[in-house]
């Protein structure tokens, strides 16, 4: 029995490396493209009036060129020549497409939720989405409680706002201090990895001590600590992370730009779309450097790092940013 227990662990084991290897392959793939396209949008549609694109630049299909441009609140204009694509940002006052609305339940609660924020606080963050409305709406509903948008970010068809009872000159106002010893994004990473490679020696011990000894207690326990090491690096996997409120999440974000060269953010962590990671970052100072894959992202599968470095920091060093 205990020798067949161990055989399906073995088993499990391998399936789990090799699935594993697969879904680090696919990441790897994207890669490339998540990375160009961060770019371009750090580049070429963050906070400019106007844009010209050159295709020959971009190594990013021109549909999908349009289709970012278009995400950020750009219309295509006559370009100056055939070989490029010009853009005009556009207010916000045209609220564009939203997103299916959920059930009308929902955004009822949904907004007697945000009334009850901005009767007890400041500042709030929502999503229209979660209203099945627009921006006039969510204006609307704002100003019934003393409050006005302050910020539109992130992606002009999905877009994250921040709503104000009194103006800001930046988002550092709009949240709270971190407390004493929080753990940054990439901190909470760490901690993680060195979890799973201590599980992973602990695991490896074990068979050493089996192999050497050959007792049935150390094969049982050699047998369930695989068997949790799997499920602590499977179960995420599968079931997610747990999905804190909007507000707690760009508190999160706006609070990881601290002032510190290079800061990274794992998108898992913080729970929203890069093009918000983008906009936040520019306001607070920092210039989008790199972007990559590992493990697990928002669809569970990889993971998407995002890295910026600070303004000035830039320009000292001459980068061509």
């Amino acid at each position: 029995m205990q020798t067949l227990l161990l055989g399906l662990v073995a088993v499990v084991a391998i399936a789990g490396t090799a699935t594993v290897l697969l879904i680090q392959a696919r990441a790897l793939r994207e890669n490339d493209a998540d990375s160009r396209r961060a770019h371009l949008v750090s580049e070429c549609f963050l906070h400019r009036q106007e844009s010209v694109v050159d295709p020959r630049r971009w190594p990013v299909p021109v549909p999908e060129i349009r289709r970012l441009a278009a995400r950020r609140g750009y219309q295509e204009m006559p370009p100056p020549t055939a070989e490029v694509l010009a853009f005009r940002y556009q207010p916000t006052g045209d609220s564009g497409p939203i997103p299916p609305p959920a059930p009308a339940a929902e955004h009822q609660a949904r907004r007697a939720e945000l009334a009850g924020q901005l009767s007890t606080q400041d500042f709030a963050w929502v999503r229209p989405a979660e209203f099945g409305g627009t921006l006039d709406d969510v204006a609307g509903l704002a100003g019934r409680h003393g409050a006005r948008i302050l910020r539109v970010l992130g992606d002009r068809f999905d877009p994250v706002l921040l709503l104000g009872r009194r103006p800001i000159g930046s988002l550092r106002e709009a949240v709270p201090l971190p407390a004493a010893g929080s753990r940054s994004s990439a901190g909470h990473h760490r901690a993680r990895i060195v979890a799973l490679v201590a599980g992973v020696v602990m695991v490896a011990a074990l068979i050493a001590l089996y192999v050497a000894t050959r007792r049935a207690v150390v094969g049982w326990t050699l047998a369930l600590a695989v068997l949790a090491l799997m499920a602590a690096v499977v179960v995420p996997l599968v079931a997610g992370s747990p999905r804190r409120a909007l507000t707690e999440r760009m508190t999160r974000l706006v609070q990881e730009f601290d002032g510190r060269d290079v800061v990274t953010i794992v998108l898992r962590h913080v729970g929203v779309d890069r093009l918000v990671c983008l906009d936040v970052a520019a306001e607070l100072g920092y210039v989008y450097s790199t972007y990559h894959n590992s493990l697990r992202t928002t669809t569970r599968w990889y993971e998407g790092w995002i890295v910026f470095v600070r303004h000035d920091r830039v320009r000292e060093a001459g980068s061509g940013w």
